[in-house]
């Protein structure tokens, strides 16, 4: 018995070496597993950040989007008036513009007699007998949206106008 003894110390030892070596192969695994992942997530990073510099652009007008609102509408009063070319020889016009950007209508009240100035001298530089049409007056609309569109963009504004209304339209 004294053998049986001994044969069964050996499988036990064994037992439990193999218990050991499962275990600490685990461990290992799961290292090895660990480090994958981290590098994976900082090595990887700089490939999404690579894509996501292509896509900039893209991501940016989403965030443009994003800030949009609903629409709304800015009254530019006082209305102006200026001299025109030709006959007809004056212009009264009120304008509003609709805009979808909720910061939108404070810059254009804080920036307003740089806005006044330039829409003044585009209304100036029309002719009279042209604006008496209806093409001349969407002419006029497009011309007065571009011009404050581009102001906005060189005084860094928070979006575009999306359309300028004519609240009156006097000539005389």
């Amino acid at each position: 018995m004294a053998e049986e003894d001994d044969l069964e110390l050996g499988d036990e030892e064994q037992g439990a070496s193999k218990k050991k070596l499962i275990i600490i192969g685990g461990a290992g695994l799961l290292l090895l597993i660990a480090i994958g992942v981290a590098l994976w997530l900082f090595l990887g990073g700089d490939d999404e950040e690579a894509a996501e510099g292509e896509e900039g652009g893209a991501q940016q007008e989403e965030q443009v989007v994003a800030d949009k609102g609903p629409a709304s509408y800015h009254d530019m009063s006082p209305v102006f008036v200026a001299n025109l070319q030709g006959k007809p020889a004056m212009l009264q016009v009120g304008l509003q513009v609709r805009v979808y950007y909720p910061t939108l209508g404070e810059f254009l009240k804080h920036n307003d007699p740089a806005f006044r100035h330039a829409i003044l001298d585009l209304i100036g530089s029309q002719d009279g007998k042209a604006l008496q049409t209806r093409e001349g007056k969407e002419t006029l609309r497009t011309a007065i949206k571009d011009k404050l569109n581009e102001l906005i963009e060189k005084y860094k504004g928070p979006g575009e106008v999306d359309a300028v209304l004519f609240s009156s339209f006097v000539m005389q």
